[in-house]
Formats: structure tokens, sequence, C-alpha cells
């Protein structure tokens, strides 16, 4: 498994959103990564931005812990 991987828009959105070309890739290599991601804010509001376009309103929720949020049921961790 792959550590320390730096989660950026692109692969973000094609995981949630199942009518990007993308998104069978972007399962197949979020399996493959150990949690935390690691991201940035500006990340975060492209991928809400652009996913609610599509109608995708709460794909991202806050975590029990500080600093993290969960996408697809997964971890990721803005730095």
């Amino acid at each position: 498994m792959r550590q320390n991987v730096i989660l950026d828009t692109g692969p973000l959105v094609a995981f949630v959103n199942r009518r990007e070309t993308a998104h069978q890739w972007a399962i197949e290599q979020w399996n493959t990564i150990e949690l935390p991601f690691l991201t940035c804010e500006a990340v975060i509001t492209e991928a809400c931005f652009l996913l609610k376009k599509d109608r995708f309103e709460s794909c991202l929720t806050i975590s029990e812990k500080p600093g993290f949020l969960l996408v697809g049921g997964r971890s990721i961790h803005p730095v």
C-alpha cells in the first residue's frame, strides 16, 4: 500500500462522481492507498464546487476527529 499520498481535485471528484470518465480508475487507486490522504482546503473547496454542480451536495462530511473529512466513508486529512 502506498502512504502519504497527496489528493488533488480531479481524482477526488472522479472518486465521488460515477459519471466521471476516470471514476473506475479513481476507485482502483483509492483502494491501494493507506489512509489518511493528504490534501488542502483549496482542493476540498474546488471539489465541493464541482460536485455541487452535479448535485453531490453531501458527499463530504466532517469526521469525529478534528481536521479529518470523510469521503465515501474513507478518511482524508487536509494539510
